[in-house]
């Protein structure tokens, strides 16, 4: 029989499953009066591990979402159960469906079961380098008990961004081969490939890092101390001469430093080539001179990025010269940064000419000559 101490009893329980963090959803349907919302949804979330309720409706055919504090839904069930005749709640161990007649009394009908559906937003994403490896907390970028910190967000998905890219490439690679990461920084990306190549998947990968701030690399040594396949050494990228290179990272290495590191790589018969170049000032500079009687580079915005098309297509078109099937590709949006071109050379030994190829591009714009052309000449 309806009554309102079944509303009562309804609200009563929506209470308490917010308190113990158990409703899932509730949805408001078939409005007393004639209305443009003909329904209206509540989903809770648990983001960054705060439980709150996301309600949503369609008005005008257009959708509509917004987030609401515990306190703030509990507020709205009194003007929701006024609107609606129907309510539906599923709870974690129980389903609730509330009618309402026009006494505005309720009928109230309960069914125990177990609702298997996790938390919206709350479902795990696996990652290939977990939020709770060790490194990510020694670098700062991660609490004692493995939740990634807010600022360090970006920085996490680039990581992953970033072996989910290399991954396929670098897992055809011998066991023990030789890995260099030139420029590497605080060597967040040097650490990701020990934690995955090495811990995870035991290729017994030897990772070196290199980089000229000498204050980055004595700290980043410390960190590295238990991990016996990972180095991390102050110098000079111009000045170092490995005898061996399977593989080589070059990230954001700036200017010519990206032609340096792929010409030693190169000339090492590397099997992978990974850079992400930036700050292209040397063809830049070449086409300086020639940027006032060419249309598309009068503007500076223009010459710039013109500058940077031109260095990395070049930069292919003598990679695979040298026997290396090459990719140029956008590996993270620009959201996290705008030096987000990447190419990827792997070693094929099947070499084919390109200098026509280049003398065009060079001659179209005014180029005497690319830095990587001198270094391996």
């Amino acid at each position: 029989m309806p009554t309102k101490e079944s509303i009562d009893s309804f609200l009563h329980l929506i209470d308490q499953s917010c308190k113990e963090e158990s409703l899932i959803s509730l949805t408001a349907s078939d409005p007393w009066t004639k209305s443009n919302v003909k329904k209206v949804s509540f989903k809770a979330l648990n983001i960054k591990g705060k439980y709150t309720i996301s309600k949503s409706y369609l008005l005008n055919n257009q959708q509509f979402t917004e987030s609401l504090q515990i306190s703030e839904f509990k507020n709205s069930l009194v003007a929701i159960i006024e609107n609606y005749k129907q309510l539906n709640a599923k709870l974690k161990h129980q389903n609730l469906q509330l009618l309402i007649n026009k006494k505005r009394e309720g009928s109230l009908k309960k069914r125990s079961t177990t609702n298997k559906e996790e938390l919206h937003h709350n479902k795990q994403k696996s990652y290939l380098i977990p939020p709770d490896a060790s490194f990510l907390h020694k670098l700062d970028l991660s609490t004692k008990d493995g939740k990634i910190k807010d600022k360090a967000q970006k920085k996490f998905r680039q990581i992953n961004k970033f072996i989910e890219v290399i991954k396929p490439h670098f897992e055809s690679l011998p066991d023990q081969a030789h890995i260099y990461d030139f420029g590497c920084g605080k060597g967040y990306l040097t650490f990701a490939m020990d934690e995955y190549f090495n811990q995870q998947l035991n290729k017994n990968f030897t990772i070196k890092g290199i980089d000229l701030k000498k204050d980055l690399i004595l700290n980043i040594q410390k960190l590295a101390t238990n991990r016996p396949n990972l180095q991390f050494v102050y110098g000079d990228i111009n000045k170092e001469n490995p005898k061996r290179i399977d593989a080589l990272i070059a990230l954001h290495a700036c200017d010519t430093a990206t032609d340096i590191a792929i010409a030693k790589a190169i000339k090492k018969e590397a099997q992978l080539i990974v850079v992400a170049p930036c700050c292209q000032k040397q063809i830049r500079k070449e086409m300086a001179s020639f940027a006032s009687s060419h249309p598309m580079l009068k503007h500076g915005i223009l010459l710039e990025r013109q500058a940077s098309l031109l260095t990395d297509s070049i930069r292919a078109l003598i990679m695979e010269s040298k026997g290396y099937k090459t990719k140029v590709f956008e590996f993270i949006t620009t959201e996290h940064t705008a030096k987000n071109i990447m190419i990827i050379g792997q070693k094929t030994n099947v070499t084919s000419s390109k200098s026509a190829e280049i003398s065009q591009l060079k001659a179209q714009f005014g180029i005497r000559e690319h830095a990587l052309e001198k270094l391996l000449n």
